[in-house]
């Protein structure tokens, strides 16, 4: 009987973690594109789990300390049966009808708590406080034997779950199915939980020892310190994730790595004492510091075959190794300074609270706080400060005056190492700066002092969303990306060569695409951030929205969203060319590149008409992707990349171009090779490449049920110098 009863609660222990935390990446994925695939849709939703697990453990402390074991059971019942009620978890998608056209700020934020809070809270409500309520039964049930061990059970269940997520579910099933068996796997847990719940009313309880039912004593401060040690982990957590995230893409692989590291030092710190040693893991947080701030730019210059051959962007490897020590540093402390067992159940609400506190000020305040990214230094400097402080109460350990200044120079260093990294940038080319909902806005004057050079940049976090040359004679030039070299600049001359064109654009920027609009033209933007289009037309930065001579429109939302919006009230536009750079930089609104959206996109579209992807990217390699994208909806597809050239201040870009099979692209080729002998430029820095059927074969096909980032994890490029056997 006994060997039954602990099978049953580690089933049930191992069963809820894994829901946990499978339905965090899930419902993440399922909200994201209604938000532009902004990185804040993933910050709150952190922030709004770790609230509701402390909202958990809160309810399974009041459970357990005010109710008899019969009560706990009909009440914990009652809670399963209204998360019953609530499932599924995955919002439906008429959601994507009520959400405004512009959401940003507090309304995005607002939008979706509000959605979590009607789809996931409860269930998830009643699934953390498993954790506790089932030791606490156990330890009813079977007094001789230690909850403790239900713990490690837990543990497991969540690496499963965050392990197999990216590598199994997500390139396996649909978000759908994905939400079917989840519910189904709830119902089972539930079940589960509330047999052990009986099982434990059965038993004959243990008698509470004389310190259990005293008063608690702790020292002064202590609790804050618990609270505050854990709210610098998960903002270093949550804080590290943005950095990934906003310079990548939004999505599940990217969220469940710095999650799996964060759990990982949680359960090896509080696994035993002996495996956080401060001697090994202050040097290594110091030096993994050195690592983000530096670490890429020294592999980039000295090492330059590890960045090509990487299997994962070696960002990604050295803020891993970085977030991995400084939370061991953060839960190594923590577990040195807990309590007696007999206040653990106190200890964890504290800790929970904490959590709470640190993903609701990087999810919800920081944003509306900060015009920066500043939140990863303040939770390094927070988990060092604390240190400092643990040392210095930590007499009985024989710490001195020594380990002050050790922990005071390591406190410096770190300071000084994030203010020398490469966000900051110096104020006297510095424009303007702004934070909102979707990411950091930056206008840079750069190279005032040359003429010739002289422009004024946007910036979108660390990427150039575009620049506009200030000399008289050049200020209507197209630059950056954009100009008459590039893949979009002999795309747009094959289309006006056929009359007045009608063109889209998915993604603002400056408004660069406007200067190539004639007196006949239409140039319609759809642009996400309400604020990229105030410095775009009104801030007085910028002037090719003002200058153009065409008729220019700009819809404000998301691009998808409304280009199904217009589908419904007016038909297609009938676009000679539509233009798809919202992700120009690195990270990568997925759901504007499925073959749903390219389907819609098809229905905008003249029937002669060109898409043109812009997929340059540091970590990423689009261009197997969009072909696949082509090959799935019977369209021919054409990539021209080219390497930077002094020629109209032209930056490296890739763009493919893509059109039904009965449209031509020889116009375009002939202008490629034209320009190539004009401006003697080598084959190497302008070319092009078609599929072959190898490429599209081993491509993935994303669609708005199924996408899989790893898959585009294999080689950080740009514009590469070499050119395969269809480069012509």
């Amino acid at each position: 009987m006994p060997t039954a009863i602990v099978i049953l609660f580690s089933a049930s222990m191992l069963a809820s973690a894994l829901l946990v935390f499978l339905v965090q990446p899930m419902v993440g994925k399922q909200i994201l594109p209604w938000f532009g695939g902004a990185a804040g849709v993933w910050a709150l939703c952190l922030a709004f789990y770790q609230s509701t697990l402390f909202l958990g453990y809160a309810y399974a402390h009041w459970l357990n300390q005010r109710f008899r074991p019969g009560t706990q059971i009909l009440i914990h019942a009652g809670l399963f049966v209204a998360a019953l009620i609530a499932l599924p978890v995955l919002p439906d998608k008429s959601w994507a009808d009520v959400i405004s056209a512009s959401p940003s700020g507090l309304g995005a934020s607002a939008t979706i708590l509000q959605m979590l809070t009607t789809n996931v809270a409860v269930p998830f409500l009643f699934l953390s406080a498993t954790g506790p309520l089932l030791q606490a039964w156990f330890a009813r049930a079977l007094p001789e034997r230690r909850a403790y061990a239900l713990y490690a059970v837990s543990n497991l269940g969540s690496f499963v779950a965050l392990g197999a997520y990216p590598f199994f579910i997500e390139p396996e099933l649909g978000l759908s199915d994905q939400a079917d068996a989840w519910s189904w796997g709830f119902a089972v847990c539930g079940g589960l939980i509330l047999a052990c719940g009986l099982l434990a009313r059965a038993s004959t309880p243990r008698e509470s020892t004389p310190a259990s039912r005293g008063k608690q004593a702790f020292e002064p401060g202590q609790r804050a310190i618990w609270a505050l040690l854990s709210a610098g982990a998960v903002m270093l957590l949550m804080a590290t994730t943005n950095e990934l995230c906003r310079d990548m893409a939004s999505v599940p692989f990217l969220w469940i790595v710095p999650l799996a590291i964060y759990l990982l030092t949680f359960v090896l710190c509080f696994g035993s004492e002996l495996l956080y040693q401060r001697a090994v893991f202050v040097p290594l947080s110091i030096l993994s510091l050195v690592g983000v701030g530096w670490g890429p730019e020294l592999v980039d210059r000295y090492a330059p075959a590890l960045v090509f051959s990487a299997a994962v962007p070696l960002e990604v490897v050295f803020f891993s190794f970085a977030l991995f020590c400084g939370c061991s540093v953060a839960h190594g402390e923590l577990y040195r300074i807990r309590p007696p067992s007999e206040q653990l159940t106190a200890f964890y609400l504290w800790v929970s609270a904490g959590g709470a506190a640190g993903g609701l000020f990087v999810g919800v305040a920081a944003p509306l706080l900060f015009s920066d990214f500043y939140e990863l230094p303040l939770a390094w400097a927070l988990c060092w400060a604390l240190f400092g402080l643990i040392c210095r109460r930590d007499r009985e350990r024989g710490l001195g005056n020594t380990r002050l200044i050790y922990v005071g120079a390591a406190f410096a260093i770190a300071i000084a190492g994030f203010a020398a990294m490469p966000w900051g940038t110096p104020q006297s080319d510095l424009l303007l700066r702004e934070r909102n909902f979707f990411g950091v806005l930056r206008v840079l004057d750069v190279k005032a002092d040359e003429p010739k050079k002289h422009r004024i940049v946007l910036h979108h976090g660390n990427t150039v969303h575009g620049f506009q040359l200030q000399s008289p004679k050049l200020r209507n030039a197209t630059t950056a990306y954009y100009g008459e070299l590039t893949g979009v600049g002999c795309a747009v001359h094959a289309v006006r060569a056929r009359g007045p064109a009608k063109i889209g654009v998915i993604g603002l920027g400056i408004g660069t695409m406007a200067a190539y609009a004639g007196a006949e033209d239409e140039v319609q933007f759809y642009e996400l951030d309400p604020d990229v289009l105030r410095i775009a037309r009104d801030s007085g930065h910028f002037s090719y929205l003002a200058d153009s001579s065409g008729q220019v429109d700009v819809t404000l939302g998301d691009a998808r969203l409304s280009l199904q919006q217009q589908l419904r009230e007016t038909g297609g536009n009938d676009f000679g060319l539509l233009v798809v750079d919202a992700f120009s930089g690195d990270a990568i609104p997925v759901h504007l590149v499925t073959r749903e959206a390219v389907a819609l996109y098809l229905e905008h579209l003249a029937p002669d008409g060109v898409m043109a992807f812009h997929v340059s990217n540091r970590s990423l390699n689009l261009t197997p992707l969009i072909f696949r994208l082509a090959d799935a909806l019977e369209l021919e597809a054409l990539e021209i990349a080219n390497q930077p050239l002094g020629l109209m201040s032209l930056v490296g870009a890739r763009w493919i171009l893509v059109a039904r099979r009965d449209a031509s692209f020889e116009a375009i080729e002939d202008r490629v090779r034209a320009i190539r002998r004009r401006f003697e430029i080598p084959l190497d820095h302008l070319w092009m490449q078609r599929p072959t059927p190898a490429r599209i074969v081993e491509a993935p096909l994303w669609t708005d049920d199924y996408s899989n980032l790893f898959s585009l994890l294999s080689t950080r490029t740009v514009v590469s110098t070499g050119r395969d056997e269809n480069s012509y």
